[in-house]
């Protein structure tokens, strides 16, 4: 069915996946992390799927962490993994890449830093920051989620990696799902 329906049949099984139980829950995210892990790489699709899953169906779903942090400059350097992160998954052009950060970045910080190396944009990283993102107080985090939409919606296109990025970064900070039509 291509690119465009992964997301929305992840969304179609979540419910019928959270009928099992915790243990059975439990041995399923095992599989499906084991699977991920063969090949030895984690594409931003596999990070999203594992992301979704474990917030709906881990026995710790939907336990909101405790706000530590109140202020941008403490997440600076994960706002730069995130949006980096983000305006790469949208295209392959190098001055789109650049003008999309500068633009989603300049919401957070009157000194703009630069996009993080290529070689920093892992998804381990990612994960990282958007777990000490999570820690960000509830009216930051909702900035920060409206920030990246417009990050996806900067070039007037949604690509289904950026749309399955978007559910993950929502997932993974507590906020809903902003729209984008």
């Amino acid at each position: 069915l291509g690119a465009r329906a992964r997301l929305p049949i992840i969304n179609l099984a979540i419910p019928a996946l959270k009928m099992l139980n915790q243990d059975a829950r439990g041995k399923f995210l095992d599989t499906v992390a084991a699977i991920i892990k063969m090949d030895g790489r984690y594409t931003l699709f596999e990070f999203t799927l594992l992301t979704l899953l474990q917030d709906h169906l881990s026995a710790t779903a939907q336990k909101a962490d405790k706000a530590r942090y109140f202020k941008y400059a403490d997440v600076q350097a994960e706002l730069r993994i995130l949006f980096t992160v983000l305006a790469r998954a949208g295209t392959s052009s190098l001055d789109h890449v650049h003008k999309t950060f500068q633009h989603v970045m300049d919401t957070f910080s009157k000194v703009t830093g630069d996009q993080v190396p290529v070689k920093s944009c892992t998804v381990q990283n990612l994960s990282a920051a958007l777990t000490k993102l999570g820690a960000l107080s509830p009216l930051l985090k909702q900035s920060v989620i409206t920030a990246c939409a417009d990050c996806v919606l900067h070039d007037g296109m949604v690509q289904p990696a950026e749309a399955e990025l978007l559910q993950a970064i929502a997932v993974s900070l507590d906020c809903p799902m902003p729209p984008l039509v």
